[in-house]
């Protein structure tokens, strides 16, 4: 009996915890919005973390300084169906994305007309969507690309090279399924780049593509990097009930997921080989994650900067392109919500950064069931009485014998 019992509360608590979350995203207070003027954190804000692709070369820096005199903080605009974004031409940055599905709060009907009843306006909403790629330093959160050459190849454009595009403006239409960005960038040995995302449509999945085609005389050797920068992260959200993890998080073939603190990231920093894997930053309700191929070793990083500003990412290993040859390198960005059946299609192991902790045994189950039945309902509250009810009914037997037997007892 009290095995059965013990079991029950542990899965109303675990069904009380969904359904707390759900109105937290629904009703919850908002963050409060901090606004500044001040320009993007320049200097090392995007050093690559470790030794290779961290410090490009003195060939390299003297030439990414002097295609920089041709600038600009010229700034690309992306809107699709789930994103608003830039693309900054100073290395294909991602910054000041918005989830257009999410915004800070809901509008609801019912309160609206309840309100109405008493003749009075109901309180006005925060309908803004929730932005989580930021250029303002004091939220600081980018997402950075680039390539490193080898000590002895022609320079190759990292995250502070600028880039040259087709349009300044880029907005996916109806009927379309995807679009592409393409941004080139040419050095004066002849190498050149086209690094290229796209966007499909009703997908929080970036790909994105960096074409080298050398047209030097010899042989071009270097990797990829891709790397997420973020200041430290503190989600006004949590509050003292239930508090969620955010930070980094790596996941590699030997450790699976393993979660990097910022304070872990200032201690030490990370050097881990692994084929496939991935890295992100995650925190309540939402991640951004770089997932470098899977059929490679990949070498993960991460790095504190100043100003409590931190690096986490990933590089390839070495690619050699022969003279008049070209090479294509690949990767993924998922950026969005914590939506596990989601995430579990995009990577192995993505669909952990919803993190449970210890119910993860209970949980995933009850999660699971939770969206077969809003699959049929499509009402969370219903959805939620049909878990409680199934759970009922799964131990039906097991306390009627309880009870049975209770009843023995007093006779």
């Amino acid at each position: 009996m009290d095995n059965i019992r013990f079991v029950l509360v542990m899965a109303m608590l675990m069904i009380s915890y969904m359904l707390w979350e759900s109105w937290q995203i629904d009703y919850g207070p908002k963050p409060q919005a901090i606004i500044s003027d001040k320009p993007i954190v320049g200097g090392d804000a995007g050093a690559v973390a470790n030794a290779d692709p961290a410090q490009p070369g003195a060939q390299q820096a003297a030439s990414q300084a002097a295609a920089a005199q041709v600038a600009a903080d010229k700034v690309i605009k992306v809107k699709t169906d789930v994103f608003a974004l830039e693309i900054d031409t100073e290395g294909g940055t991602l910054r000041n994305l918005d989830l257009l599905q999410y915004p800070h709060e809901k509008e609801n009907s019912a309160v609206t007309k309840a309100y109405a009843l008493i003749g009075m306006d109901a309180p006005a909403k925060d309908l803004s969507p929730i932005r989580l790629f930021d250029s303002r330093p004091e939220n600081l959160f980018l997402a950075q690309t680039g390539l490193v050459a080898s000590q002895n190849s022609a320079a190759g454009p990292d995250h502070h090279a600028v880039f040259t595009a087709e349009q300044t403006a880029y907005e996916m239409v109806d009927g379309q399924e995807q679009i592409s960005i393409p941004l080139s960038w040419t050095n004066q040995q002849g190498l050149k780049v086209t690094k290229t995302f796209t966007f499909k449509r009703g997908s929080y999945l970036v790909q994105v593509e960096q074409k080298v085609a050398n047209q030097t005389a010899n042989p071009w050797v270097g990797k990829q990097y891709d790397q997420l920068l973020r200041v430290e992260h503190s989600d006004k959200s949590n509050n003292n009930f239930i508090r969620t993890y955010s930070g980094g998080v790596v996941y590699t073939e030997k450790d699976k997921y393993k979660k990097v603190k910022y304070e872990d990231m200032a201690d030490d920093t990370l050097n881990v080989v692994s084929q496939g894997g991935w890295s992100a930053f995650i925190q309540h309700y939402f991640a951004a994650a770089w997932i470098p191929p899977s059929d490679q070793e990949n070498h993960f990083y991460t790095k504190a900067l100043n100003d409590a500003r931190y690096v986490i990412g990933s590089y390839s290993p070495d690619v050699s392109v022969p003279a008049n040859g070209e090479a294509v390198l690949t990767s993924q960005l998922f950026v969005g919500p914590k939506i596990q059946p989601i995430m579990e299609a995009v990577a192995p192991g993505l669909e952990l950064t919803v993190d449970y902790s210890w119910l993860t045994v209970v949980a995933k189950p009850i999660y699971w069931l939770l969206n077969q039945i809003y699959g049929y309902v499509e009402n969370w509250g219903v959805a939620i009485l049909g878990v409680t009810l199934c759970i009922k009914l799964l131990f039906f037997k097991l306390s009627k014998a309880s009870f049975q037997s209770m009843a023995k007892m007093r006779k």
